[in-house]
């Protein structure tokens, strides 16, 4: 009977006790909700119930309630304790359940796994509470909580060992969703990353290969995405004895300088592995951007070996006598002409650009004389600052004009195909070469000598005005899609910037409005930066650089709105009073640029003695700029205005490194 009483006075105190809990964690929560970080609240709460419990004694005294000390004591250890749960608790779910397992916008680890582990926590604080604060035994429950214990993690061993491997995984930031493996040969790009298990797709054969996550934690895996996205291959080929090593080397890496989908940074380079039976053996060593150029890639390497080789008379080592094959290189466009090729450049002519404006008896000497050619990808028919010396007529194929400007950024601004005719600027003036000449895909030209051309065509006058009003003309047509191309790079370049700085600061917003209660309480008393002081300061640069690109209209607004719903801010504040603010100020800029702009600069002027808040104003500002796709000269001169102000750089690069580094302190 005693054992019995005893068992059901713990027991009630027990579920005192849980009940206890749950109504402090619920009102804590309710209280605060998610407008505090619960990591923040729970440290807090173990700071004043140590500091309560310190107090204890004096605050008795002062209110002479002596009979109380025990209970009260007992209660603050309570609450000390479960405190310290929540604080673990609240640190469990941001950095594991929300943090490492945390892809896609949601957790991969169950709800009952999770909730579990909170149940656990707060279990063993009850347990801690019961027996040291209150010294009661617990040694019933115990063994009882430790026999359920036991059969739930035998029943569930293989689950948690693969929980455990996950946990491993995410926490070493082996791989992440996205990243491209190969494991034991099997290749593909991380597609789900689950409490159990991590799967492959590969893009190549569209197949889905699902690892265990214990297995992957035991296996080799090699990341083509880290450290870089880059992805590095190399292909092997021989090449016949008779061949200069060196030679074979350099025709190959400049046949690759103009590559599409090589990168040329870091460029690619080649190795002589040694003599085989065959000939001797190259390997070459290749970069491309990611997984999408990887065939691409590995297409133009083997096109640019074979082009070039063919061209220059060096055969690949093959078996002949045993296949039975003749020269490969006895009738190429580079060693003879084709039977009928000076008919069907004949033919051609008649048709091609200006050329066809000729006689037919000038035609006919320009097609006994032209050489046909061949050029595969990506192969030039001339670079941009070569003599010019020819012009060239397509017979096949397609080709791609591009100019290169003085920062060595290549613009696309043209494209040939049958018919057309190129390089006339040979004929006009003794000039380098304005543009290079790319075959996009097999091509065959024909090449005549523009001396030959200049000679044929004395006698036609009006060949040679139309030769100049044509390259006037296609000078204009090349210089308009150069700054074209511009407009969008630089288009291209503001928004990767700004999506840079809008990422990098949403977590800084939300710190920024998320101080918790004892950094609210502090920021009071030392009249820190409050919420609204910070607000007026972001609401001050987006409404200056707004107000920079003329009236303020509905359109105006709901760009700024968007910016600021991208980073959440109008989420940890009462949205009315930003938009109020933010008109209030644009609306005093419209009325008296004068008064109205210095009332913004006053608002970013509190803030200003804050690096932190400082970049995430400026960052913000400049985040509301390029409404019609780039930003313009007003804006910049108000990003200029705002950075003397906050001292800040209102340079996107320079800005966005230094967000960057704020984050990493």
């Amino acid at each position: 009977m005693e054992f019995t009483a005893q068992l059901i006075q713990v027991l009630g105190l027990l579920v005192i006790m849980v009940g206890a809990t749950i109504v402090f964690v619920h009102l804590i929560t309710w209280i605060f909700g998610n407008r505090h970080s619960q990591v923040r609240i729970g440290l807090e709460l173990v700071l004043f119930f140590s500091i309560a419990y310190a107090l204890r004694n004096p605050v008795l005294e002062y209110t002479g309630i002596h009979a109380l000390a025990d209970d009260f004591a007992s209660g603050i250890a309570f609450l000390w304790w479960i405190s310290i749960a929540f604080f673990l608790d609240a640190l469990l779910k941001r950095y594991v359940w929300h943090g490492v397992l945390f892809h896609r916008g949601e957790s991969h680890v169950p709800k009952l796994l999770r909730d579990g582990a909170s149940l656990i926590i707060y279990a063993i604080a009850i347990a801690i509470v019961m027996h040291f604060v209150y010294e009661e035994p617990i040694t019933a429950i115990l063994a009882t909580s430790g026999a359920a214990a036991f059969i739930v993690g035998f029943s569930a061993q293989s689950t948690l060992r693969e929980v455990f491997a996950g946990l491993a995984l995410s926490s070493t930031k082996a791989l992440k969703i996205g990243d491209y493996l190969e494991v034991d040969g099997i290749y593909g790009c991380v597609h789900d990353i689950n409490w159990r298990s991590v799967s492959l797709h590969n893009p190549h054969t569209d197949s889905l290969y699902i690892f265990p996550n214990s297995a992957l934690a035991e296996k080799s895996i090699l990341n083509y995405s880290a450290p870089t996205e880059r992805f590095k291959n190399t292909i092997s080929f021989v090449v016949e004895h008779s061949a200069s090593p060196e030679l074979v080397s350099r025709l190959v890496l400049q046949s690759l300088e103009q590559s599409r989908y090589v990168l040329r940074d870091p460029k690619p380079d080649m190795n002589v592995m040694g003599f085989t039976d065959l000939g001797m053996e190259y390997r070459i060593r290749y970069f491309f951007g990611g997984d999408d150029p990887w065939w691409d890639a590995q297409a133009e390497i083997c096109n640019a070996i074979w082009g070039v080789l063919r061209r220059n008379g060096i055969r690949l080592a093959i078996d002949r006598h045993k296949l039975q094959s003749g020269d490969e290189l006895a009738d190429t466009p580079w060693s003879q002409e084709p039977e009928g090729a000076e008919r069907a450049l004949g033919s051609l002519l008649e048709t091609a650009t200006l050329l066809a404006e000729l006689p037919e008896a000038v035609r006919q000497q320009l097609a006994a004389k032209a050489i046909r050619r061949d050029f595969t990808p990506p192969e030039c028919v001339y670079l941009q600052g070569e003599q010019s010396d020819a012009v060239f007529v397509v017979a096949s194929g397609r080709l791609s004009v591009n100019q290169t400007n003085t920062d060595g950024d290549e613009a696309q601004v043209g494209t040939l195909t049958r018919g057309a005719a190129f390089g006339f600027s040979s004929l006009s003036e003794d000039t380098p070469r304005r543009e290079s000449v790319q075959a996009l895909e097999y091509t065959t030209v024909y090449r005549v000598d523009s001396a030959l051309l200049i000679e044929l065509a004395a006698a036609h006058p009006q060949f040679t005005r139309l030769v100049q009003e044509h390259e006037e003309s296609t000078r204009s047509e090349y210089d308009a899609r150069v700054l074209a191309h511009l407009e969008r790079k630089q288009h291209h370049e503001h928004h990767r910037t700004r999506a840079e700085i809008l990422a990098s600061l949403k977590e800084h917003v939300r710190d920024a409005f998320r101080p918790g209660m004892l950094t609210e309480f502090i920021r009071s008393i030392l009249l820190r930066h409050s919420e609204k002081t910070i607000l007026s300061a972001i609401m001050a640069g987006a409404a200056v650089v707004s107000a920079a690109r003329g009236p303020i209209d509905d359109a105006e607004r709901a760009y700024v709105v968007n910016v600021l719903d991208s980073l959440e801010l109008l989420h940890h504040t009462d949205r009315e009073t930003g938009l109020a603010i933010f008109n209030e100020l644009s609306q005093g800029i419209a009325d008296d640029p004068d008064s109205g702009s210095e009332k913004a600069m006053s608002a970013l002027r509190r803030i200003a003695n804050n690096h932190k808040l400082s970049h995430i104003v400026m960052g913000i500002a400049h985040s509301v700029t390029g409404l019609h796709g780039k930003v313009t000269e007003g804006e910049r001169q108000a990003l200029e205005k705002i950075a003397g102000v906050l001292d800040a750089s209102h340079e996107p690069e320079e800005l966005a490194a230094s967000i960057k580094k704020l984050s990493d302190r």
